[in-house]
């Protein structure tokens, strides 16, 4: 029962022994792990566990961790908290918008204005 191979669950540990990732700190509700070269951000958000890919070294990884806390325990949605969108909805609603906004020269709507 005490072999090295036999432990079970989640340890860290691949089954050649290797470590897989490791803990560097936790700030707040956030955890960062180093995973090879990579750091990650590990966190709840409404029952969900979220683990993300830190691009930059440890230190964006601290700030963003802070920024994730701070949203977190203020009860606004994380950094990573978006809504993925095609191109096409994305051009849609930027011309929606501009066609909203006061005082806004019409040859920029349409586009033919001179530049």
């Amino acid at each position: 029962m005490g072999s090295k191979q036999g432990s079970r669950g989640h340890t860290g540990h691949t089954q050649t022994g290797y470590v897989r990732d490791v803990r560097i700190e936790r700030i707040g509700r956030v955890t960062i792990y180093e995973r090879g070269k990579s750091y990650f951000l590990y966190y709840r958000e409404q029952g969900r566990s979220i683990r993300r890919k830190v691009d930059g070294n440890l230190a964006s990884a601290r700030a963003l961790a802070s920024r994730t806390t701070a949203a977190l325990s203020g009860g606004d949605p994380s950094p990573f908290d978006f809504n993925r969108t095609t191109i096409v909805e994305l051009v849609d609603g930027f011309w929606e918008h501009c066609q909203t906004v006061q005082e806004l020269a019409p040859r920029t709507v349409t586009g033919t204005g001179r530049r």
